[in-house]
């Protein structure tokens, strides 16, 4: 998705109001579909872990919950780095 939306922020650098909505108008769509996954898989790890790969594999549920919680970070910062770059301020994506 990044790469697919700096080209769209590169032509709108200039005009900072436009670039924050549509900054925040692909944060919106892929939080609308991307966070309601993997809130599920997080709070549901408990009950499909042992279901579908057996007891086995149950340590793995705290893994599993915590890199959701990470992934659910990491979305919400996914495409700051295009429009860091887009209005000329690289450098933020180093602090993020």
């Amino acid at each position: 998705m990044q790469s697919a939306s700096w080209s769209g922020y590169a032509k709108l650098g200039h005009d900072k109001e436009r670039l924050i909505k549509e900054y925040l108008s692909n944060i919106a769509s892929i939080v609308g579909v991307v966070l309601p996954v993997a809130m599920g898989v997080g709070f549901t790890a408990d009950y499909f872990v042992p279901l579908i790969y057996t007891d086995k594999w149950a340590a793995t549920i705290p893994l599993i919950q915590i890199l959701t919680v990470a992934g659910v970070l990491r979305l919400l910062l996914s495409n700051s780095g295009s429009v860091y770059a887009a209005i000329g301020a690289p450098h933020y994506i180093t602090y993020l």
